[in-house]
């Protein structure tokens, strides 16, 4: 059984997923490419700590994305990979 995506997704679950990966692996890099480096002064796993939120919230509160780029990739994501056209 497949779970429809959407922005309640975890990042692990988005990037588990070839289209939810298409649609917001460029937007998520900033975070995700952090999580996943080499250093691990801090001894914790940051890519799982990571992996755990949801994927709304990181792209509105650490990536700093704007409502109108929010709206077209929670479109995107949900509808099939296209855009909503208004």
């Amino acid at each position: 059984m497949t779970v429809p995506l959407s922005f309640e997704s975890t990042i692990g679950e988005v990037m588990a997923d070839a289209h939810g990966r298409s649609v917001l692996g460029t937007a998520l890099q900033p975070l995700v490419g952090h999580a996943t480096s080499s250093d691990e002064s801090l001894g914790i796993d940051m890519a799982m700590m990571t992996a755990s939120i949801p994927v709304g919230r990181a792209l509105k509160s650490f990536i700093g994305i704007g409502t109108q780029e929010l709206d077209e990739l929670r479109a995107a994501l949900e509808d099939g990979g296209q855009p909503r056209e208004d």
